[in-house]
This record gives C-alpha cells, sequence and structure tokens, in this order.
C-alpha cells in the first residue's frame, strides 16, 4: 500500500514594508505591513486547556504554548517568512491536529476540540491561498476519508481486497494530484503552491513532473526556504532516477561488518527500504520472498536497508528471521536520519531501486507483481543490454 497519509510542508514570505508610487505626484509613501503575527483561536469543547503550535525553522522544530480558561487561545510573535505550522491539544496523542501557515498578520481560527483538522485558518493572504486550494479539494478528501476508515478495517491478510484498496486510493491520489496540479498553475507566486508540489514528490517522485512542477514557480518563491528545500529534494530525485548510477554508501550488516553498495555489483540489485516496525513493508516482505526465491538462481539480489532506531535492534533482527528474510541486511539503527535513505530521498517506505549488474537504477518502486513483471523482463534478455 501506498503512502495514505501524506505529510505536510511549508516555506517563507513577507516584506516589513511595501513601497508604492502613486500615478497622482509619484511620491513615495511607505505603507506599513504586519511585521508580527497574531494567532487567535476559538476552540469549542476546550474551555481551559493548552495548545502547542509547532513550525519549522530549517532543520530545528520550534514549539510555542498557549493557555486559556475561556476558550479563547492566543500566540503572538514574528517570523521572517510564512512557514506552516501545526496545532495540536497538549496531552491528545490522537491524530487530530490541524495545521495553518503562520505568517505576520492577524489570523483567526474557529476549531472544535476533537476536530482540530476541520479548522479554518482566515486573515491572511496564504491562509486565503490555501482555504482556496482546501474547497477545490473538499469532494476529494472526503473520499479519502471514507478510504481511510475502509482501509482501516480493512482485512490486511486478503490479497484481493487489498488490490483493489489499492486502486481506489490510485484513483483518489491522481484526482488530488490534478486539483493541486491546476492550483500551482494559477497560483505560482503562492508559498502554499510550493508546499503542495513538495508533498506531492516526496515519495517515489515523476522526476519531469516534479521538474515541471517546480519550474512553474515564481523566483521569489524558488529563492524562500520552502523553494530550497524544493531544489535540493528535486537534485536528489534527479540523482536517483532511472537510468542513473545508483550513489554509492557504506553501511554496518546486522554483525556491524561494513559493506559498500558498489561492491555488490554483478547481478540485478534490489536496494529495498524498510523497517521492523513498517506494517506495510512488513505485509510485502512475503511478496519479496517469493521473488526472491524465484530470481535468485537466475541473478537477483536484494540489500535491505532498515529505518529502525537504535533501541530496536533487537526487533529488526527478529523481524529478519521471523519474514525469512535470507539477504544482507544493512542498518546505521538512525530511523529517519539513516545516511542511505537521505542520499536517496526517501520520504516514505516501503521503496526500493532495481540495479542492473552495472549498478544503474532501471526501476524504483515496484512491488509484489509489478517487481516480479520488470524482473520477468529482464531476465529475458541478455545481462549486458537489459536495462538500456
Amino acid at each position: 500500500m501506498k503512502r495514505i497519509f501524506s505529510a505536510m510542508i511549508v516555506g517563507p514570505f513577507a516584506l516589513s514594508f511595501l513601497l508604492s508610487c502613486t500615478n497622482s505626484n509619484k511620491q513615495l509613501e511607505a505603507v506599513v505591513v504586519d511585521t508580527t503575527y497574531t494567532v487567535t483561536i476559538s476552540m469549542k469543547g476546550l474551555d481551559t486547556g493548552v495548545l502547542l503550535m509547532s513550525y519549522r525553522v530549517g532543520e530545528d522544530r520550534k514549539t510555542d504554548s498557549a493557555k486559556s480558561t475561556t476558550g479563547v487561545y492566543a500566540f503572538r510573535g514574528k517570523t521572517d517568512e510564512a512557514r506552516k505550522a501545526t496545532l495540536r491539544v497538549m496531552g491528545d496523542e490522537s491524530y487530530d491536529f490541524m495545521q495553518f501557515y503562520l505568517e505576520n498578520g492577524q489570523i483567526e481560527i474557529g476549531a472544535v476540540k476533537d476536530s482540530l483538522s476541520k479548522g479554518v485558518a482566515v486573515g491572511t493572504k496564504t491562509n486565503t491561498d490555501n482555504r482556496a486550494l482546501q474547497l477545490a479539494q473538499a469532494p476529494a478528501q472526503l473520499r479519502l476519508d471514507k478510504f481511510i476508515q475502509t482501509y482501516t478495517a480493512a482485512d490486511k491478510s486478503n490479497k484481493q481486497l487489498m488490490d483493489s484498496l489499492d486502486k481506489t486510493y490510485d484513483g483518489i491520489d491522481a484526482d488530488q494530484k490534478k486539483i493541486t496540479g491546476d492550483f500551482v498553475k494559477t497560483h505560482p507566486g503562492s508559498i502554499v503552491s510550493a508546499y503542495e508540489i513538495i508533498d506531492m514528490y516526496s515519495y517515489n517522485p515523476d522526476v519531469q513532473k516534479f521538474d515541471s512542477a517546480f519550474l512553474l514557480l515564481d523566483s521569489a518563491v524558488k529563492v524562500s526556504s520552502i523553494g530550497q528545500r524544493l531544489a535540493d529534494r528535486l537534485t536528489i530525485a534527479k540523482k536517483t532516477d532511472i537510468n542513473q548510477i545508483a550513489p554509492d554508501f557504506t553501511m554496518d550488516d546486522v554483525n556491524g561488518k561494513p559493506v559498500t553498495l558498489s561492491s555488490l555489483r554483478g547481478k540485478y540489485l534490489l536496494i529495498d527500504f524498510w523497517a521492523s516496525w513498517c506494517g506495510p513493508c512488513r505485509r510485502e516482505n512475503p511478496n519479496l520472498v517469493k521473488t526472491y526465491k524465484t530470481y535468485n538462481k537466475k541473478g537477483f539480489e536484494v540489500v535491505g536497508v532498515s529505518f529502525d532506531e537504535p533501541e530496536d535492534k533487537a526487533k529488526w533482527v527478529a523481524a529478519i528471521k521471523k519474514d525469512k528474510l535470507t539477504w544482507l541486511q544493512l542498518s546505521d539503527l538512525k530511523g529517519w536520519e539513516c545516511a542511505a535513505g537521505k542520499i536517496y530521498g526517501i520520504s516514505g517506505i516501503p521503496m526500493n531501486f532495481l540495479l542492473d549488474p552495472q549498478g544503474k537504477i532501471i526501476a524504483k518502486g515496484l512491488r509484489g507483481a509489478d517487481l516480479d513483471k520488470k524482473l520477468e523482463e529482464v531476465f529475458v534478455t541478455p545481462l549486458s543490454s537489459a536495462g538500456n
């Protein structure tokens, strides 16, 4: 199953003063623009409590809090650019949260406890842009909400059902991407467009479409923080695209012995990014085991790269044994900070890259029948020409 819950992302914006030239007297006059923000949240169902607001600045995650005894919460401060921020109720461990754009100005939010995700932010340009996109996406979002309920309750061992759900999700995802793509075309100067692009093309991106979408953005957005993050991700995506030589890396196996990727050339090699805690990864493992048994003697090999944490090494080793993964397994046990994962731009797992014997990427993001189909194709072609 592909990623169902997409990660939401953000970037910059804002000038302290806007100089305009009037046609009447041609004199410059300074128009004061807000240099601070006030975020006021009217929260029904939470008269007394604490709201947490978090947002990203570079690689750091900043958090602020607001208390109330009346149901009205307020955050005040200043920011050098618009940033996507997340609101949560302190102590609430559920998935209920709200995201909006934090930027200088007066922002008002109406929300209900236990339904924060349905809150609405108004008062600034970026939030107005975001609201327009949300309204356009509303029908597809309703379908996604229903799909998530169905998927959550589904029997994951029922392959026919899961394949059907996969196709349903693909249809919803395609509709969402079209709506977002249309928004980007009509809002090239909006920070919202930059965040939507990074969301659309974070997992197994179509590099050509990613590049085309990035080129649509105004120059001011491209040089913003989110624009720079987009450019960095696009660079990684291009380096790990089909027909590129797979970037090299060295990582320890389960016994602490370092292994370099390029030393494994000579066979068709699948780099499989996974983790012991990843449900979709574990459900995919039986398929990969079956594929491995079918094609290993023909010249197919696998190397697993785990996103497990240091404290989970025992679980990682146990999962390898339980799932009968007889191929080489590597990990630096750094979770999402996995060095190889960063090199390959991994934002969701499971994810994989199929290399030819010379180390060239010939396919990516293949699972189940799709992987079998590709291997059947390459093994009826001479090794010297397959993948060209």
